[in-house]
Formats: structure tokens, sequence, C-alpha cells
């Protein structure tokens, strides 16, 4: 079942998230936040952007959220994504359910598109362009990590096609959240 994260959510969501930190360079983040710092990314993505969990017999599987781009105005109606799966749950389609129902919010929130960061050559840029990302340009060594350089990808998703040409304002998820049904 998809739902709403909450920060009570930090530490199953963690477990999922610290070993991509520790042992792969999926994630740029060189430190593993403690229990309480995640639960205050995932207070504060929320108070804006959608964050959900994907949750199967009490335990969640999943985590998916979207964040502000960039701090300019003109930014507003892009958004980054990011996606996590515990090992068990690859390969099962709940990536591609997570990310349906994180679409589903962001237009209606009145999102445009969707930009993802991938390092270059992971399995996580196939699964991008299954679900209907562009490739829209690669940015070399971007990060270091375990000793050596990674570029990343930029993929992009349209929320919207054809875009539009006078946009409708953003509105912050918690405005728009009772028109999502959740409990999938």
């Amino acid at each position: 079942m998809i739902r709403l994260a909450t920060p009570a959510d930090a530490d199953a969501c963690l477990r999922i998230y610290a070993p991509i930190i520790e042992r792969t360079a999926i994630s740029f983040e060189l430190v593993t936040p403690t229990v309480a710092e995640f639960a205050a990314r995932i207070e504060k993505i929320s108070r804006t952007y959608p964050y959900l969990v994907w949750q199967d017999r009490n335990e969640i599987l999943g985590f998916v959220y979207a964040t502000r781009y960039r701090e300019r105005a003109a930014y507003d109606w892009i958004c980054e994504s990011a996606i996590y799966l515990d090992e068990r749950a690859q390969g099962k389609g709940i990536g591609k359910r997570l990310y349906q129902k994180l679409f589903e919010c962001l237009r209606a929130m009145h999102m445009i598109s969707v930009v993802g960061g991938i390092r270059s050559g992971s399995p996580s840029a196939e699964f991008h362009r299954h679900m209907g990302f562009k490739a829209v340009g690669c940015i070399p060594y971007s990060g270091f990590k375990f000793g050596e350089w990674h570029d990343v990808e930029f993929w992009q998703f349209l929320l919207r096609d054809p875009v539009p040409v006078s946009p409708e304002p953003v509105k912050p998820f918690p405005q728009v959240a009772e028109l999502i049904e959740f409990n999938e």
C-alpha cells in the first residue's frame, strides 16, 4: 500500500537508505544521518512536497519524494525526485507504482516536470528510462566517493504534455493532498 510518510517512518526508511549511502555511489551522501535527522528531513519535505512510502504488512519496502529543484521563482514548476527501494522490493513493480503516485501528487500541485540526478551507468538510469524519463544531460566528475569520480546524468519527466504556455501557480502539497487517493 502507498501512503504518506510521517517522521515516525524515519527508522524504517533509513534501514533502506543507509546501506545505499554506506556501500554504493547511488547516493552522494558520505555520512549516514541519524534517525532524528532523517525524521526532520521527512517533516521538512512534507511541508511542501509529497513524501510517500510503500508499506507491506507493517513493513516499509520503499519510499519516494520530491524536493525543490532550485531556489529562483522561475524554477517553481520543476522539482527533483528521489526513490529508494529495499532489495526485496526491486523488480516487483513497487518503484513504478510509487513513481506513478508521486506524479499524480505533483500534477495536483500544478508541477510541470520532474528531474532526477542519477549516477551514470547505474541500473537506476534504465528504470527511469522505463518510467518515461528522458536523458537531458550529464555532468562529468560530479561527485567523489569511494576513491573515484562519478558522473551524474540528469533525466526529466514531463508531467504535462504539451507544456502549458502559462502554467497555473504551484500549490504546496498539503493544500492538495486530500485530492489524492491513497491506500492502494
